[in-house]
């Protein structure tokens, strides 16, 4: 392992299909050992950077921190911690993206571990194509989305904020978390019937609903994908040997024997959730 300071090495690239963490275009910076980086990617919406190449260690995911440090300017970017894999993930603070486009080097300090040195050479062409897709960073790290004028943060926010064109307010129990796709990260849940944006002319759950029903969408960690279904009162259920499931309401026609509603339960097939048989 490369303790310390670390000369500069190659130039960043784009990987237009991702990597092993993200299948959306990434940009990527790697380190002179050739094995740590420092990656940027649009997930769902929203910029993630992540670091890894780290030695893996035993321990359960938790949120942890690391440190971006440019042109002697310190950028904590707090998120998740995975030991086994040796990668820490966060949401790039306000102006974290901006320098390094525009820096020369940086130096990514995460906790435990020491200081390692990249170019940033090429880092600005690679990290424009990388996040392409997403809200403007600047918009989300500048004032976190919150909901229901509680406060609280909403880890979906900045998807409702752009469908709803700015404010919105979503119901207590409108966004769960739970493990629905096989790995050990909580995704997300958002049912799009808790969504109400301050400008009503954008409709009921901006836009995602029906005459009886809204969309409700799930973020898969594993997958870095999203799918949305019909359903009613979504709920994380659990089932047998740890694992959980995805339950919500049906009405006619949907139910069988034709039952006014009915209980549907959405399980994980390796891809996608399925209603389960």
């Amino acid at each position: 392992m490369f303790i310390g300071m670390q000369p500069a090495q190659a130039d960043w690239t784009l990987a237009p299909n991702g990597n092993w963490i993200s299948q959306t275009p990434t940009a990527i910076g790697v380190s002179v050992d050739g094995v740590k980086a420092l990656s940027l990617t649009c997930a769902n919406g929203s910029p993630l950077i992540y670091t890894s190449g780290y030695p893996a260690t035993p321990g359960q995911n938790r949120q942890d921190s690391f440190t971006v440090i440019v042109e002697g300017r310190d950028f904590p970017v707090t998120g998740e911690h995975s030991p086994p894999d040796g990668l820490w993930t966060g949401t790039p603070p306000a102006g974290l993206v901006e320098a390094l486009k525009k820096g020369r080097v940086a130096d990514i300090r995460p906790p435990g571990q020491g200081k390692v040195r990249m170019s940033l050479k090429g880092s600005s062409r690679a990290i424009d194509a990388a996040l392409a897709g997403c809200m403007p960073v600047a918009d989300q790290a500048s004032s976190p989305p919150t909901g229901g004028g509680t406060g609280r943060i909403v880890l979906t926010g900045a998807l409702i904020a752009e469908a709803c064109g700015g404010a919105f307010d979503i119901a207590d129990g409108a966004e769960l978390t739970g493990l629905l796709d096989g790995d050990d990260k909580p995704d997300i849940v958002l049912d799009w019937a808790g969504v109400t944006c301050a400008d009503r002319s954008r409709g009921r759950g901006a836009g995602r609903c029906g005459i009886n029903m809204c969309s409700v969408e799930v973020f898969f960690t594993q997958t870095q994908s999203s799918q949305q279904l019909l359903g009613l009162q979504p709920q994380i259920v659990n089932r047998a040997f740890g694992k959980s499931a995805l339950r919500t309401l049906a009405l006619r026609p949907s139910c069988p024997d034709g039952a006014l509603e009915c209980v549907v339960d959405w399980r994980w097939t390796g891809t996608r959730l399925e209603p389960a048989q």
